[in-house]
């Protein structure tokens, strides 16, 4: 008998521009990202050698999740950039992209097992599942590992930021490379075996469920940078077939 009792193969195709959220500046990694990462990194077991690559992408997103909104990111931006320069120097605008390698830009896929865990906070109460990003997280793997958009990198968007702060307004530039709308992009969900909820025949966390949260937040609620306010990184279903293993 099989462990999963549930596979999805899913194709979105995205209906507005997908921004990076991979952070290209040093110095934001250094003063933000790093010191926020994994308590092995804290505790010491995680050597500098190690920071980079996909370990460096993942600390991205768990700093990325924790900003809900990018107006928070303000200050952080130019806390950053002042560290990071000399008084005379010319100030650069903080970078985001995407990670890549020679076949192009791509999601890793504890990215989409966030996005899922977010519209699992965002819906739990719609579905009628409690705990629901927690369930996902348990319940839910993504695969492959590396997620490829089929179109390539085709521009970068430069935005202003604004918070209220206890100095007052805070402006802030952010700038992170484009994949355009129209790009698709296609991954396979496993769903473990997981106990229904008391009083009830079927499991919480199914592929219904999850078509449910990506098939209706998906066109309001994107992935990447600038997905709340700014509405990027939506998408639509294209493709959501379902095999039940024994």
């Amino acid at each position: 008998m099989s462990m999963f009792y549930q596979q999805v193969e899913v194709t979105l195709e995205f209906t507005a521009p997908i921004l990076g959220t991979v952070v290209e500046d040093s110095a934001i990694w250094e003063q933000w990202i790093r010191p926020k990462q994994s308590p092995l990194y804290r505790k010491g077991q995680l050597k500098p050698e190690e920071i980079g690559g996909e370990a460096y992408a993942e600390a991205v997103d768990q700093y990325l999740e924790k900003t809900a909104d990018e107006e928070v990111m303000v200050t952080t931006l130019e806390k950053a950039e002042k560290d990071a320069q000399d008084e005379d120097a010319p100030k650069k605008t903080p970078v985001t992209s995407f990670f890549q390698d020679e076949h192009g830009p791509m999601l890793l896929n504890y990215q989409v097992l966030g996005h899922l865990k977010e519209l699992g906070n965002l819906g739990k109460e719609a579905v009628g599942v409690k705990n629901l990003r927690n369930k996902i997280s348990q319940y839910v793997y993504v695969s492959p590992r590396k997620i490829y958009f089929d179109q390539p990198i085709t521009g970068n968007l430069t935005r202003p930021l604004r918070a209220e702060t206890m100095q007052g307004p805070r402006v802030a530039l952010a700038s992170s490379d484009v994949v355009r709308e129209g790009t698709h992009i296609h991954f396979t969900l496993k769903i473990l075996r997981n106990p229904p909820l008391k009083g009830h025949k079927t499991p919480e966390v199914t592929a219904d469920v999850l078509e449910t949260l990506m098939g209706e937040m998906g066109e309001i609620r994107g992935v990447g940078q600038w997905r709340s306010s700014g509405q990027f990184g939506m998408y639509t279903i294209q493709q959501w077939d379902v095999t039940d293993l024994p």
